[in-house]
Parts: C-alpha cells; structure tokens; sequence
C-alpha cells in the first residue's frame, strides 16, 4: 500500500516538471483579467516555470524518502 502514494508523489513532481510551460500559461490565462497581473505579464510568466520546476524536485524527493521510509513512517 505504500507504493501507490510514492509513485503518485513521483508522477505529480513529474508532471510539474515536463508541463511547466503550459502549467504557467493556463494559470496566467486565470488570473488575466486582474489588471495588475497584465503589467507583470513577463515576469509571472518567467518566474512561474522556476516555481513549478521547484515544486516537482520537492515532490519527487518528498517521495523518494517515504520510499526509503525517512518521512511518514506508517
């Protein structure tokens, strides 16, 4: 029963990874219409790749210690 949460932390750091791109123009396309965003266009969508390439490594780490039973010893 371990394993499914492990491979699905490492599936979702992946998913962050490989779709970074799309990942920060879908959540641009959200947030469009709040005005302030329009003036920071290029920096959201710049700095959005970095934070989604962050959160993956975290993810894929995060489960590979609960495969090594570092973290959440159940």
């Amino acid at each position: 029963m371990r394993a499914v949460p492990v491979l699905f932390l490492i599936l979702a750091g992946a998913f962050f990874i490989l779709a970074r791109d799309f990942y920060s123009r879908f959540v641009f396309s959200l947030v469009r219409q709040v005005p302030t965003m329009m003036k920071r266009e290029r920096t959201f969508l710049r700095s959005m790749p970095v934070v989604s390439v962050c959160f993956g490594v975290a993810f894929i780490i995060l489960g590979v210690l609960m495969a090594m039973n570092l973290v959440f010893p159940w």
